[in-house]
């Protein structure tokens, strides 16, 4: 039975620099253990949107909480909760680590100690990779790399960008399948997606583009969200 809790809360969230409107306003909720897909092309607010929620971005109206904590007023423990995956421009791996090395760097930062069950890289498929460095992982691997240093933080939400960027078909079906295995473990996920047919592994979509409105089910269960620009 799917946890109904509420791990993100979003009320007509938005966020507009003076060049105009980023994303939103925008409302949706995320059940704990969800996994979420957010749509838009590139330059449509999808990264903020995600930045925002982490708590690593202040919004110009509306409100939002994870975990019942509000984005705003309390955005530093919301970044305590709230793991990273990649997000071009923020937190690019460094191309001559390892990933192995990259993994000790972040537990560093974190002042995260290694526990006997906590190896990250096994847990994201990349046991076989640990001395392979950032330059030579194919774009899968980096994707689950930046799975595995936000899990280095045992976070309760997630937020991943770009999931499918040079990805084939094959590989979105083998992160999905990764992203609904940390799902499973009551963590909740946001991932942004570039195609619609990247978010077959989602139990929800939500747009980050024009605000339409939007209101069907996929094949595969995928609810999109109705209210989304509410």
């Amino acid at each position: 039975m799917k946890n109904t809790e509420s791990a993100v809360v979003a009320r007509r969230l938005q966020l507009s620099t003076r060049q105009g409107p980023v994303f939103g306003p925008i409302s949706f909720e995320a059940a704990v253990g969800a996994v979420t897909a957010v749509l838009g092309a590139s330059g449509t607010g999808k990264t903020a949107l995600l930045l925002t929620l982490a708590g690593r971005m202040r919004p110009s109206s509306g409100s939002a909480s994870v975990l019942g904590l509000d984005i705003v007023h309390d955005a530093a423990k919301v970044r305590r909760v709230a793991g990273l995956g990649l997000i071009p421009g923020v937190n690019d791996l460094e191309q001559a680590l390892t990933a192995e090395q990259h993994v000790l760097e972040q537990r560093l930062i974190l002042g995260r100690s290694r526990r006997g069950d906590d190896d990250v890289l096994a847990r994201t498929g990349l046991a076989d990779a640990r001395l392979v460095r950032a330059r030579d992982l194919c774009a899968e691997q980096r994707v689950r790399l930046g799975l595995a240093l936000a899990l280095v933080g045992r976070p309760r939400l997630i937020v991943a960008d770009d999931l499918d960027r040079d990805l084939t078909s094959e590989q979105v079906v083998c992160v999905g399948a990764l992203l609904r295995d940390i799902a499973a473990d009551g963590v909740t996920v946001l991932g942004s997606c570039l195609d619609a047919a990247s978010a077959t592994f989602a139990d929800a979509v939500i747009f980050s583009a024009a605000p339409v409105k939007f209101a069907e089910t996929t094949e595969t269960g995928s609810e999109v969200l109705a209210d989304a620009f509410a």
